[in-house]
């Protein structure tokens, strides 16, 4: 039997090209490498005493036994758990509120409110933690010191090392992304139902339970479930409002083990990151066979020429406007004044003329190590960018394009990653790449970051641009193949061209969401490969607040810079799915 042959037995349709099959055999090949060997290997490694290769590693089962008999571990769930409650309810609130109100409602200046509640998505979680952590501080906080100029008198009600403080800033965080998600829903329902409540009498609270959120109730579950993944896997803030007050998560306890005592407790991190990784797939399945059920039942998508029916807020609508803007400007420029103030002075805090330089601004572009990281991270977000959206065009045209053998289960795994905290993907490829002769050089190198930053993207990578795939009909690719142009020739000169708008969309958020990463970065960098957001976090530690402050802003201009070029190239983010 000839290699050909044996490519289309196993790929299930025989009308598939040359290229197909051995694209299809890369796909596969290339995704386990990805997400299935590291899990793997993650798994297996868990009953080790330490990395592969160690000459002292031994099987054991001291890992799961010392940390699951451990009361601590237990405390470490239930924070885990209270915190994302905490969130989650924050962000559905805030995220459905505002989807509301500037789809369905007459709120004035709506493109103003949209942009407030998007752009703190654009703010890295490790700025926003140190930034609010400077505002929030129970004892010499801005925002105490200003209340206590407020009121003459020394006062300090506000403490952000706290549960609920904790809870707050991962809801400014995720709220932007659960908005992103949640907006296209209520404005692609149809409102003949919602009309027909009106008419019978209904108020409209009584229709907005009653009609609105059961036929949106799908798609608000399924976002639902992956926000409370999100709030669950966050590091940076965890650590940066919780370590000062001994609040514990799971992703700060896993940081804990491997870097705070040693020798690095492999053992201990390993079983906590799989108690972990069992929580959140735990919600990810669910969440999977939920829609797969359910995602021809709820059709809300309005006909031709339907105008939705905006609901009038009468004499509610400017109080409602002065709120939301409040929320707005508190969730993205509060936390940008100490940053910007922090980055410019000599000593925080002090309004003299004589106290602000640009010293710290122009010591992270002289000092090497800062350089460096500042580099190292755009050129790897430039890399897990590109080749993410390649690897993500690739998997999309097998799921959505062939009849090839395989390829719902292709799409399954290329959606698991989304289950893993970047900070476990971060120890399960070090015990998967550590482990295995040829591959374990690669740590240390800017390569196995690449690898890293294009697993945690990929799921993401992969909805934008399936939905941006999805858009174009298939009739388009059959009329190039029928007039004699292969495969390849046909993604460059039809499918590409008409994506182009989901495609740059998918390109920007893959390098922002690189950008921001931490959970992995922490684990897998080194002096070589470190990168900014790592950087921060150790420059945190050591209190050096204009060097964080700083970095923090040639992060955020980074991430302005990548969506300036998406405006300037018409590219989209609203096909996230």
């Amino acid at each position: 039997m000839s290699l050909a042959t044996s490519l289309s037995t196993l790929s299930g349709d025989p009308r598939a090209s040359p290229a197909q099959r051995w694209l299809w055999l890369g796909a596969m090949l290339g995704t386990a490498l990805l997400v299935v060997y590291p899990l793997g290997m993650f798994l297996v490694g868990s009953f080790r005493s330490a990395p592969w290769g160690d000459p002292g590693a031994a099987w054991t089962m001291a890992g799961y036994i010392g940390a699951y008999t451990d009361p601590y571990t237990w405390k470490l769930v239930g924070n885990t758990l209270l915190i994302g409650a905490m969130t989650l309810v924050g962000v559905m609130t805030v995220s459905v509120g505002f989807a509301w109100l500037i789809t369905r409602s007459d709120i004035p200046f709506k493109p103003f409110l949209e942009v407030m509640v998007i752009t703190p998505y654009f703010l890295p979680a490790v700025v926003s933690g140190a930034s609010w952590s400077i505002l929030g501080n129970p004892r010499n906080g801005l925002l105490n010191t200003w209340l206590s100029l407020l009121v003459g008198e020394p006062v300090a009600p506000i403490n952000l090392y706290s549960y609920t403080g904790i809870a707050f800033v991962l809801v400014t965080y995720i709220a932007p992304m659960a908005y992103l998600l949640i907006a296209p829903l209520f404005r692609n329902i149809d409102s003949s139902m919602e009309e027909s409540s009106y008419v019978s009498g209904a108020s409209t609270l009584r229709t907005f339970s009653r009609i609105t959120l059961p036929v949106l109730a799908p798609g608000l579950l399924g976002i639902g479930l992956l926000m409370a993944i999100k709030s669950l896997e966050t590091f940076e803030v965890p650590f940066m409002l919780g370590m000062p007050s001994r609040i514990g998560v799971f992703t700060t306890e896993i940081y804990a083990a491997l870097t705070f005592t040693p020798p690095a407790d492999y053992a201990r991190a390993t079983a906590i990151a799989i108690l972990l990784v069992a929580i959140t797939a735990g919600l990810v399945l669910p969440f999977q066979r939920f829609v797969a059920r359910n995602d021809k039942r709820f059709i809300t998508v309005r006909g031709k020429g339907h105008v939705a029916r905006m609901t009038r807020l009468r004499a509610w609508r400017w109080p409602i406007f002065a709120l939301c803007a409040a929320y707005g400007a508190i969730s993205f420029l509060l936390p940008l004044y100490p940053i910007a103030l922090a980055s410019v002075s000599k000593v925080f805090g002090v309004y003299q003329a004589d106290n602000f330089t640009l010293e710290h601004i122009r010591h992270v572009v002289e000092t090497p190590l800062l350089r460096r990281g500042l580099f190292n991270s755009m050129g790897l977000a430039l890399g897990a960018a590109t080749l993410g959206c390649m690897w993500a065009f690739l998997i999309a045209h097998i799921v959505h394009r062939s009849r090839l053998r395989g390829r719902g289960l292709l799409d399954f795994v290329s959606y698991l990653p989304v289950s893993i905290p970047g900070i476990a993907l971060g120890l399960a490829l070090l015990w998967g790449y550590l482990a295995t002769p040829g591959l374990s050089h690669l740590y240390g190198t800017h390569w196995i970051l690449l690898i890293a930053y294009m697993t945690v993207t990929l799921p993401f990578a992969i909805r934008t641009v399936s939905a941006a795939m999805l858009q174009i009909d298939p009739e388009l690719e059959e009329a190039s193949r029928m007039h004699g142009a292969g495969l390849l020739r046909t993604w460059r000169s039809v499918l590409v061209p008409l994506m182009r708008p989901g495609l740059v969309g998918a390109w920007t958020l893959l390098f922002i969401l690189v950008v921001r990463e931490v959970g992995a970065s922490v684990l897998l960098s080194t002096s070589d490969t470190v990168v900014l957001s790592v950087l921060v976090i150790e420059h945190w530690n050591s209190g050096v607040l204009g060097l964080v402050a700083a970095m923090s802003c040639y992060m955020i201009a980074v991430i302005g810079g990548a969506v300036a070029l998406r405006k300037l190239l018409g590219g989209r983010f609203d096909t996230i799915t």
